[in-house]
């Protein structure tokens, strides 16, 4: 098992957004501590995750806005989609809207916990029935984990098509200034030779 394992299921795991925050401190402060790519796998990771806060897919998720002295609140799907209208960070437009709002917690549609209550910003109901009857977690799991590969699998790309262009443009100076003292050296052998070389 590889060592940052645990960090790594707390960072896909987590629901709430300061939990996130911590986490990405955390992250962060394993740079120079950690091998490079463990470094840039986590960095990613913690994120993306950032990013489905920040700019959820208001769909497919449940959005509860966290209150230090009263119940949880259900984001109206209608206002999540007004603020991405925006092009708004959503945590932003909450925290600016929800006056004593501490937190945002999210999770995927048709996942519930038991004993909780929350208001709703006149969420409808019966279009969350409708997704939750065709809602199945394993899968919802296993498309999570295939389009954070992809993620990865873009950025490894992004990241390594800018690096080796330069490498590749490098490698052509090297070769051209090589070929061109072939050229010299060619020129004077006969002349090296006479020098008893």
């Amino acid at each position: 098992m590889d060592d940052h394992d645990p960090l790594r299921a707390r960072i896909s795991n987590a629901r709430r957004y300061s939990e996130l925050l911590g986490l990405r401190d955390s992250v962060w402060n394993l740079s120079g501590k950690i091998d490079f790519s463990s470094y840039v796998d986590l960095r990613k990771r913690v994120d993306d995750r950032i990013r489905d806060f920040e700019t959820p897919e208001c769909e497919d998720i449940e959005i509860r806005i966290l209150f230090p002295d009263r119940d949880p609140s259900l984001l109206d799907l209608r206002e999540c989609r007004i603020a991405m209208g925006k092009n708004a960070s959503l945590p932003k437009y909450i925290f600016s809207k929800y006056d004593n709002a501490e937190d945002i917690e999210i999770r995927p549609l048709g996942i519930s916990m038991e004993g909780e209550n929350s208001n709703s910003t006149a969420f409808d109901p019966q279009k969350a029935g409708d997704s939750n009857a065709h809602f199945n977690p394993k899968l919802g799991i296993l498309q999570n984990r295939i389009e954070k590969v992809i993620k990865l699998a873009n950025y490894m790309n992004e990241t390594y098509s800018t690096v080796i262009p330069k490498i590749s443009s490098d490698l052509n100076d090297i070769v051209s200034k090589l070929e061109e003292l072939y050229k010299r050296v060619s020129n004077n052998e006969y002349e090296l030779r006479d020098g008893g070389i």
